[in-house]
């Protein structure tokens, strides 16, 4: 019996998670991702890995809600459980993301929360903590390696 590569995506559901979702599903691994809001996006991504011959799923999860981490935790075992007859995953992709479309002197302090929230405690706090919210008995998850950029920004000088 061979076992299937497991990848969680979060915020798989459009965007450079639903282009990672569907280049690993095109490489042989099943795909459990997550969404924020858009189920409908969800499901048009679950449909196109199981066309391919994948296993997949669609799991809804706010990463700037902490709280429903424990409960995420549990439905993310219950369905490792049901569709792949484990409980573990290989590796986690932490794509979920916002963007802030105002210029930067009119950013507010919420929307500034909200990308703090996303950016940086939505990637910290589910896999670091494993020990809690996200234990679902997989031994050590594996993030890719990080990807090295660049940004910049033309000031007009």
């Amino acid at each position: 019996m061979s076992v299937n590569t497991i990848a969680v995506i979060t915020g798989g559901n459009r965007g450079l998670g639903r282009a990672t979702a569907l280049a690993l599903g095109a490489a042989g691994t099943d795909v459990v991702l997550t969404y924020r809001s858009n189920e409908k996006e969800a499901a048009e991504v679950v449909e196109a890995l199981t066309a391919m011959g994948r296993k997949a799923a669609a799991l809804r999860l706010d990463t700037t809600s902490f709280g429903e981490l424990p409960a995420f935790a549990r439905t993310l075992g219950d369905t490792l459980r049901a569709t792949w007859g484990r409980e573990t995953f290989d590796f986690l992709v932490n794509n979920a993301g916002t963007a802030g479309f105002s210029p930067l002197g009119a950013t507010g302090a919420d929307d500034f929360d909200l990308m703090v929230d996303v950016h940086f405690k939505g990637v910290f706090f589910p896999p670091a903590g494993t020990s809690r919210p996200w234990r679902c008995g997989w031994s050590a998850p594996r993030s890719p390696p990080p990807v090295r950029g660049r940004a910049s920004r033309r000031t007009g000088r």
